[in-house]
């Protein structure tokens, strides 16, 4: 009996050990009616995951190498607490969200085609593609650099733009499936993806069927650069590709190498992969997280900063205690990981974040300024010891990692790079208040090529808001790169405060490797900042709450300014920080102060060399030593000279609204000047340009309106139709004004209140008070001919007027009013060109 009992029980324990250790297998090659055992896998993860929700925990899921094309997301909840899904050692499972494409006929030469009833049908389109593991592009237009807006015009309804006047030839009525051509509009830190609704080739206007996400921060105003994407008739580089909603036809133009029988072609169907809904203790361990879609919506797409409403390829609501451990999640439309509202204690450690379509990871509520709901705060999540890297490729504005409405979070030992905006992002709330934003710590990172020229006013780490108990410690951070301004290493943006940057070393900033917008009590020490192009250090705002502590950091600069503004209030305090230009050559701290006048503000402030000290290398990550190929997908921003050569006006103002201000030009008024457009009169069709001298002002020039162009060389063609009523007095001018200098005046036009038409100070004729003329005004080389048409006669052309000393190109062209109170006059049909157009 004894040894019965003793079977009995071992069994027993066998039994309860065997239970509470369950093991399933899931193979591509594997059956759902199999046991899930080593020798008898399933075939799904779904079917997995049915067996580990039945069995008794904890219980782990191992995954056979190969791709799991879901047919849904793979959702985990409280059903799935205590439970591991990894991969089988030495083997790439690929959880993916999209499909595998086959049945391609070559149909020309390196020409593939392949139909997708699903596409024809309306259940399925897709804005992404993976070839061979490689992200393909669609077409885009222009095939190198930026198209520039060439007047931004009055919304269709409401506030916000949504149609712009391009230049001729950019865009086509006649394209293909054109709804479905996006227009990706650059903003200074945002860019807007959005849909084409109509063209009007006769006047150069495209409408598009949905705003942009603000009227502020992102007008269609003339001289914004944007891309065309998914135009059929640009299909012309190997490795593009352009879907065909309407006939559900595939085509792809295959790259050097590929071929039709062993390219694996994969097309994304799924928004999200993996979705964490109120899981807790799950841990997905050595998985691959690969190809979920996104789509523009309709209306288009904007968002104010950073992008953070797009979901993740895995995306968590209400989580506790899960994490990814040495997974790999790559090929994304979106972010890769979501730890979003209410998302506790989790991990995001030893993984590879790569070729995202947005960002790597965001963490907490997005809800802009403040949340409110407590339930939404997120906290103590770690993201550590990963690889995030070549981000933004669908939205650019996307950051390395995000943290928003969270706090008690560790970002440390991270490597993260090729982002087109920030590297890290700490904080929501933009200015004074509590922020659950607080005690995160982002430490031992190494962060670089961030922004790289297509972004303005961005960070290698940027903070928000108010966050004691916040460190930035040890960041090696370089290689940070803007668009127009704000290429900052550390950006302590609006609000700021009770933050500590230590120990870091920041080097090769386009702009100050440490900046404070405006906050509060702000601590920066032992920090070294290295070849900060034009200062070391920016303090924005000249505040009384702006204060911020600068102590014993090493400073090496590549100007001699130290600062970047002479604006540092008293609660701006230094001490014992350490100065020394690259070349050896003095120094100029605040208001062209010596050192040692400086000595007074700053206790212990010395000149003496530093060098740029690398910290040591951080502890190896086991990421694959080779990864495929990411494209650039977005160049950098155009010079902005460049945005204004050669640009054409064209406008004959028909198409604004009555008393709307002009958007093409600055306009600049005094009180009770007007510079509108009118249905008073109009030389032809039923709209002209109003100028009304209003009492005298603080400026005598008023009402005035100008812009920026920028034409260098070769013959410029420039006319208008002009009216002008009893005692206007009106200046049309040129200047070549670089930045910064005096400028020089080229072709001019003057009409007196007696009706003298003067061109570089001589009188050409006497124009009819009350009637329209046109005047033609045709340049070469700084020698340049008026031709002036009054009413009813032939028109008369005077030559050989010459331009000031030293006029080479035309920077800026504006019309002056020096009329007296209550003089009016008329503007209509305003062209500037090159003379072929």
């Amino acid at each position: 009996m004894k040894q019965l009992a003793a079977l009995l029980l071992t069994n027993i324990i066998v039994s309860a050990v065997s239970v509470s250790a369950a093991t399933f297998y899931v193979a591509p090659t594997g059956n759902d009616q199999n046991d899930g055992s080593r020798t008898k896998p399933f075939a799904t993860p779904c079917r997995a995951q049915q067996a580990a929700r039945a069995a008794q925990k904890p219980v782990t899921v191992i995954l056979r190498g190969g791709a799991y094309f879901l047919s849904e997301p793979l959702v985990f909840t409280a059903a799935d607490a205590d439970s591991c899904w990894e991969a089988f050692p030495g083997e790439t499972p690929i959880l993916s969200g999209g499909i595998l494409i086959t049945g391609w006929r070559e149909v020309a030469p390196r020409r593939w085609e392949v139909r997708l009833p699903d596409v024809a049908a309306g259940k399925w389109y897709f804005s992404q593609l993976y070839v061979n593991d490689q992200r393909r592009l669609r077409p885009v237009l222009p095939k190198e650099g930026y198209y520039q807006i060439a007047g931004l015009l009055s919304p269709t309804k409401g506030q916000e733009p949504d149609r712009f006047r391009f230049h001729n030839g950019d865009i086509r009525p006649d394209w293909r499936n054109l709804s479905d051509v996006e227009v990706t509009t650059f903003h200074l830190w945002t860019m807007d993806r959005l849909r084409i609704k109509s063209v009007d080739a006769a006047q150069r206007v495209v409408t598009l069927t949905g705003p942009t996400h603000s009227h502020s921060q992102a007008p269609l105003s003339r001289a914004t650069w944007y891309r065309i994407e998914n135009v059929a008739e640009a299909l012309e580089q190997p490795g593009e590709w352009y879907l065909d909603r309407a006939t559900g036809i595939l085509r792809y133009l295959a790259a050097p190498g590929e071929g039709i029988r062993r390219a694996r072609i994969i097309a994304p169907r799924l928004p999200q992969v993996v979705r964490f809904d109120g899981a807790e203790r799950v841990t997905l361990r050595g998985l691959t997280i690969a190809h979920n879609a996104w789509n523009t919506p309709e209306r288009g797409y904007g968002f104010p900063q950073a992008d953070v409403v797009v979901d993740g390829a895995v995306t968590a609501r209400n989580t506790r205690q899960c994490a990814l451990e040495r997974c790999i999640i790559r090929h994304t439309a979106t972010w890769a990981v979501d730890w979003g509202d209410g998302c506790h204690s989790n991990r995001v450690e030893g993984c590879e974040l790569f070729d995202l379509g947005a960002g790597g990871v965001k963490v907490g509520p997005i809800r802009l300024g403040y949340e409110p709901d407590t339930n939404k705060w997120s906290s103590a999540i770690i993201i550590r010891d990963n690889l995030i890297a070549h981000g933004g490729r669908v939205f650019p504005a996307a950051v390395g990692v995000w943290i928003g409405h969270a706090g008690n979070n560790v970002v440390e030992h991270n490597h993260i790079h090729d982002f087109y905006y920030t590297g890290i992002s700490v904080g929501w709330r933009w200015g004074a208040g509590f922020s659950p934003s607080h005690h995160n710590l982002i430490a031992d990172n190494h962060i670089h090529d961030i922004g790289q020229g297509v972004l303005s006013d961005l960070g290698g780490i940027y903070t928000l808001g108010e966050s004691p108990g916040t460190v930035l410690r040890g960041n090696h951070i370089h290689n940070v790169c803007r668009a127009r301004y704000g290429g900052w290493g550390i950006y302590f943006d609006e609000g700021t405060s009770n933050i500590v940057a230590e120990a870091n070393v920041v080097h090769h900033t386009q702009d100050a490797g440490i900046h404070q917008h405006y906050g509060a009590d702000n601590i920066v020490r032992n920090n070294l900042f290295a070849y900060g192009t034009n200062a070391a250090i920016q303090v924005s705002r000249p505040s009384q709450t702006n204060s911020i502590h600068f102590e014993n950091n090493r400073f090496l600069l590549l100007s001699a300014n130290v600062f970047a503004h002479d604006n540092l209030k008293a609660t701006i305090t230094l001490a014992s920080n350490r100065y020394w230009q690259a070349d050896g050559k003095p120094l100029v701290f605040m208001g062209g102060q010596t050192i040692e006048q400086w000595r007074q503000r700053e206790p212990g402030a010395a000149i003496a060399e530093v060098k740029l000290e690398l910290p040591p290398s951080p502890r190896r990550l086991c990421f694959t030593d080779r990864l495929p190929p990411v494209p650039r997908v977005f160049p950098s921003a155009p010079d902005e000279r460049d945005l204004y050569r050669n640009i054409v006006i064209d406008d004959d103002f028909e198409l604004y609204v009555p008393g709307q201000q002009i958007n093409e030009f600055t306009t600049d008024l005094c009180s009770g000047d007007v510079a509108a457009v009118t249905t008073n009169t109009a030389a032809s069709g039923r709209q002209s340009l109003m100028f009304v001298k209003g009492p005298p002002g603080a400026r005598s020039w008023t009402p005035h309106i100008y812009a920026k162009v920028r034409y260098e060389n070769g013959t410029i063609r420039n006319s208008f139709d002009l009216r002008v009523e009893p005692g206007a007095n009106v200046l049309w001018e040129w200047r070549d004004w670089p930045d910064g200098a005096a400028y020089k005046t080229g072709p001019s036009v003057h009409v007196t209140p007696d009706g003298a038409l003067i061109a570089s100070g001589k009188k050409l004729l006497t124009v009819p008070i009350g009637q329209w003329f046109h005047v033609e005004i045709n340049y070469a080389q700084g020698v340049y001919s008026v031709t002036v048409t009054l009413p009813g006669q032939t028109p008369q052309r005077f030559d050989d007027l010459r331009c000031s000393d030293g006029f080479k190109a035309v920077d800026w062209i504006g019309f002056i009013s020096i009329g007296k109170q209550g003089s009016v006059y008329y503007v209509d049909n305003l062209k500037l060109s090159r003379s072929e157009h």
